[in-house]
């Protein structure tokens, strides 16, 4: 009796959870929900996942109790045939959903009432029948056959379902993964092709897919860490046609990012000398008393950080030589005069150092100029 009672327990609600799916989706007629409303597709998936999980553990039920040992007096035929047909229907029921999502033709409703309505409700009123009937009066109805025919062509329906869906995921796998290999090779073939080519060549690649109004600050990022000297020529040059040059000077080099500031100084001293204007002056003083106030309060600021500060000492040296550039004005010698003294009240390894890349700095453009 308690197993009868577990099995109508399992089957009811499962074949409810059927029907539900079946009207979630007017029959699998319903426009498959997209976008925003996808998560409309949850109700049928896990109704339907449920209820063919349930019927599955309702037929084993059906076998440890004995109830459908009017199929044969073997234990494993009816444990056999009996998870080949709840398996079958519960793979037929997802296969018609998935169907249906994936609007694969005019067969899915006509499909789909089969295989997630009439399936599911066989194989129930099998279960039921067996879980309350006597088995003499079982093998004597019409309920094997009645039954019986439709679930057999579900369950064929379904491990076609199965097997198609595995054949369909390998032959996906498969082109993924070929994909994913192509993919690595044209990588490294570009990587190859990129590594063969001079700084200067590469730059111009760089520079020839960007937009005409890029920024100044992305023209100029690599300028700190530039070491080729027609690379450097090419930055400087692609700088200048930047539209609002004046205006993205004086914004980039009082940014708060040590690389832009470095990267603006590297600028002003490599630009063609009739390019210089003395209103520059007041930007570059206000980017040297920047990076003092950030070595202030910053010990670690000497140590090279690749992404915010490649160079400190290069970064020192730079400010030193475009403040000498531009005509040391009172302001940048005052600017000078503040990082002097950050430099000095820095308790830092690297002091004496920067001290000697600031004055070097200075000296180098006073020769040059």
């Amino acid at each position: 009796m308690l197993a009868s009672i577990i099995v109508a327990l399992l089957v009811i609600p499962a074949v409810l959870l059927s029907l539900l799916a079946v009207l979630a989706t007017a029959g699998y007629t319903a426009r498959v929900p997209s976008g925003a409303d996808a998560m409309g597709l949850a109700l049928p998936f896990f109704t339907t996942a449920g209820a063919g999980l349930a019927l599955i553990v309702a037929s084993w039920v059906c076998v440890g109790a004995g109830k459908l040992d009017w199929i044969s007096s073997r234990p494993m035929v009816p444990f056999t045939l009996a998870t080949l047909a709840s398996l079958g229907v519960a793979l037929a029921s997802l296969g018609v959903l998935v169907a249906w999502m994936e609007r694969m033709g005019a067969w899915v409703p006509s499909a789909g009432l089969i295989c997630g309505a009439l399936g599911p409700i066989c194989l129930g009123a099998t279960l039921l029948g067996s879980a309350w009937l006597d088995a003499g009066k079982i093998r004597d109805s019409a309920l094997p056959i009645v039954a019986g025919l439709p679930l057999t062509l579900v369950a064929f329906a379904g491990f076609g379902a199965g097997i198609y869906a595995l054949s369909a995921w390998v032959k996906l796998s498969s082109e993924n993964t070929q994909r994913v290999i192509a993919q690595s090779q044209q990588e490294e073939i570009e990587r190859q092709r990129r590594a063969a080519l001079s700084p200067a060549d590469a730059l111009g690649e760089d520079f020839a897919g960007m937009s005409a109004d890029a920024p100044l600050w992305v023209i100029i990022a690599g300028l700190p860490d530039e070491a080729d000297a027609e690379a450097r020529a090419l930055i400087v040059d692609r700088a200048q046609r930047v539209p609002n040059f004046d205006a993205e000077l004086e914004r980039t080099i009082s940014a708060d990012w040590p690389r832009y500031r470095h990267a603006c100084a590297e600028l002003i001293r490599l630009v063609p000398a009739e390019v210089i204007k003395a209103s520059w002056g007041g930007a570059l003083a206000r980017a040297i008393a920047i990076s003092a106030n950030e070595i202030e309060k910053d010990h670690a600021w000497f140590t090279p950080r690749e992404d915010r500060n490649p160079d400190p000492l290069g970064h020192v040296r730079a400010m030193a030589d475009a403040a000498t550039r531009l005509g040391g004005t009172p302001e940048l010698g005052a600017a000078l005069e503040a990082l002097s003294k950050a430099i000095e009240g820095a308790a830092i390894p690297e002091r004496d150092q920067a001290l000697a890349a600031l004055h070097a700095g200075a000296e180098q453009a006073s020769e040059e100029k």
